[in-house]
């Protein structure tokens, strides 16, 4: 402010106007109803600054997702303005993907209902301060495909090699965001080829391995197969996981009470008379089946189950089991 100057008349003169409500910045006033009140002069001096486009500090960037991971806040924006007058009063916006995603308080989110999508979007993000200069730049949000998760591979599993209806070994538990497939990649040795196969169970999505019916397994000739599963996503992302059948051997029954030695009256004893029970376990199995060999033959004695008895009069005989 410099010091006022005292006029002469009403040309020199300061009026005043009263409004009945504020005035606003831009809108030009009749002052001819304004009322005379003195006769001083003054002198304002203004530096003007020029007005300059805000700016960013932290853009342009690229934020990278798993597709696995869905993110509410990507990030938050960070303005500045040479006119710091101007602070206060800017404003950031998004231009692109508007359906995809908002900012609030200069902070970008994704939209509600969206659905979170591998992709690469190229987010435009402008910023205004009160003069409207604005300046604009970009957030790329990368979401990356993952690939289908095998959570139970490597496994193995035990085999019995006599085994001859169509077994199930193993369910595998996969997790993907997308829509993918599994087959059997490979198989050590190739002969497993046609004696296992992956499958899913009827009205389900669960993908199984199974051996297939009557697959005549020999312990003594492969004792092992490994099994390598892929599953692949509809981005061709693939992942794998090792299944082992360990082939366990036929081992045969044991009998519990022999060998033995049974002696029976010839005189005595007559037909149909039990002369040993012959009991046996077999590891594999809980049916067992009996037979029988004699010496000197003919042989007297018959089995049934594992009971020997005799099948016709005896005089002279005495069988050692």
């Amino acid at each position: 402010m410099v010091p006022y100057k005292q006029g002469v008349g009403s040309a020199s003169g300061n009026y005043m106007q009263v409004f009945a409500t504020p005035p606003s910045v831009g809108t030009s006033y009749d002052w001819t109803s304004g009322g005379f009140f003195s006769q001083r002069s003054y002198g304002v001096q203004a530096d003007i600054e020029e007005n300059v486009a805000p700016k960013f500090t932290n853009l342009p960037t690229t934020k990278t997702y798993p597709d696995t991971t869905p993110t509410t806040t990507i990030m938050a924006v960070s303005v500045t303005d040479d006119n710091t007058g101007d602070l206060t009063t800017l404003s950031v916006t998004i231009a692109t993907h508007t359906d995809k995603f908002s900012v609030s308080s200069n902070e970008i989110t994704t939209k509600t209902g969206w659905t979170w999508s591998v992709g690469t979007y190229d987010v435009t993000v402008a910023v205004t301060d009160q003069c409207g200069n604005a300046a604009s730049s970009t957030v790329t949000i990368v979401i990356e495909n993952s690939a289908p998760d095998i959570s139970n591979l490597p496994s193995s599993s035990d085999l019995p090699e006599d085994v001859t209806s169509e077994t199930n070994l193993k369910d595998l538990t996969v997790s993907d965001v997308q829509t993918y497939t599994c087959a059997i990649s490979t198989m050590e040795p190739s002969s497993g080829n046609t004696r296992f196969t992956l499958k899913q169970a009827p009205g389900t999505s669960v993908y199984s391995i199974y051996s297939t019916e009557n697959p005549t397994f020999s312990y003594s000739l492969v004792p092992q197969y490994k099994i390598n599963v892929t599953c692949t996503d509809e981005y061709s992302l693939t992942s794998w996981g090792e299944f082992t059948v360990n082939i366990k051997p036929n081992k045969p029954p044991e009998l519990d009470k022999l060998p033995a030695t049974v002696s029976v009256s010839a005189k005595t004893t007559t037909i149909g008379t039990e002369v040993f029970d012959a009991s046996a376990t077999d590891p594999d199995s809980s049916q067992v089946f009996y037979n029988k060999t004699c010496s000197p033959d003919p042989c007297p004695f018959e089995i049934n189950g594992g009971t020997r008895t005799f099948k016709k009069n005896l005089t002279t005989h005495s069988e050692q089991k």
